[in-house]
């Protein structure tokens, strides 16, 4: 019987040095919280350039002015484009010739059946005669769908005229903060050239890389807390996951994560680090009770 004893407390001994032994070798991120270091990104970063080339000859705002999306922000030259504009909306504007020639046709059109009228009824007008009113009231319809078709075709030179005279003109896409302007006034800007880079800092994007492990735990919408070096202090806020990458990064095996987080009052500059701490999951080892041994 004693035997029997000293062979139960043998197997319970190693039963607990065993689950020690697993527990020493489990993957640190199933062992206890993950803190990750990040970088920050602004919500929006846009470098602006126009898609013609010309000389500036006006800048409106400098670096560090808020600007409102569809603002202009810099000029080009556009005497030439602005005079092209005039000239087309005048050439559009003018309806004289239409209106004649409208008149025109529904003189004929009246003319047409009187004379088809007369000779239908009486007889008093020759077949001739007819084929003669249907002939000018014909050519006047033509004439009139024409100047019709003309008049369309004034109105899309009015308005690519209007086009080109805005490409003269860089306007802010969105709601931001200048923070360079590569040119100044008097310069040729070649198309495409960079001219001027504009941020959005409301709202902050927290990019890491994780273990995938943890990855998995992540779903797009969860809020974490997170926080950031801003000078001598430490912020802390929420962030929400926006994006898991769905593949891993085959040579170091991260998984790349985006959060976003409010920054209304901007009191984080985009570029300084993140962290961000991830729970563990110890579901590996939720089963095994030392205590039932």
């Amino acid at each position: 019987m004693s035997d029997v004893v000293v062979s139960q407390e043998k197997r319970n001994l190693a039963l607990i040095v065993l689950f020690s032994v697993l527990a020493t070798c489990a993957p640190k991120s199933y062992a206890e919280p993950t803190r990750y270091a990040c970088v920050t990104e602004p919500h929006k970063d846009a470098i602006l350039s126009f898609t013609v080339p010309g000389r500036i000859v006006d800048i409106h705002y400098r670096e560090g002015r808020k600007v409102m999306a569809g603002e202009v922000l810099v000029d080009l030259e556009n005497k030439v484009e602005a005079l092209e504009l005039k000239r087309r909306e005048l050439i559009h504007q003018d309806k004289s010739e239409l209106q004649a020639s409208k008149a025109q046709s529904e003189t004929f059109s009246m003319l047409l059946a009187s004379t088809k009228g007369l000779f239908e009824s009486t007889g008093s007008i020759s077949r001739d005669e007819l084929y003669r009113a249907e002939l000018e009231y014909n050519s006047a319809e033509a004439d009139h769908q024409r100047l019709l078709i003309a008049e369309q075709r004034e109105k899309v030179e009015f308005e690519l005229a209007k086009a080109n005279l805005a490409r003269r003109s860089l306007a802010a896409p969105f709601d931001g903060t200048i923070v360079d302007v590569m040119l100044d006034e008097g310069e040729i800007c070649e198309a495409n050239q960079p001219m001027l880079k504009l941020v959005d800092i409301s709202k902050v994007f927290l990019v890491c890389n994780i273990d995938e492990p943890a990855g998995r735990l992540l779903k797009d919408g969860q809020v974490y807390p997170v926080e950031f070096d801003s000078g001598d202090q430490r912020w802390n806020g929420d962030g929400k996951v926006v994006f898991v990458a769905p593949i891993v990064d085959p040579a170091s095996g991260l998984l790349r994560v985006r959060l976003s987080f409010d920054n209304t009052d901007e009191e984080v500059r985009p570029g300084v680090p993140g962290y961000i701490t991830l729970e563990s999951n110890n579901s590996l080892f939720t089963d095994f009770n030392a205590s039932e041994l």
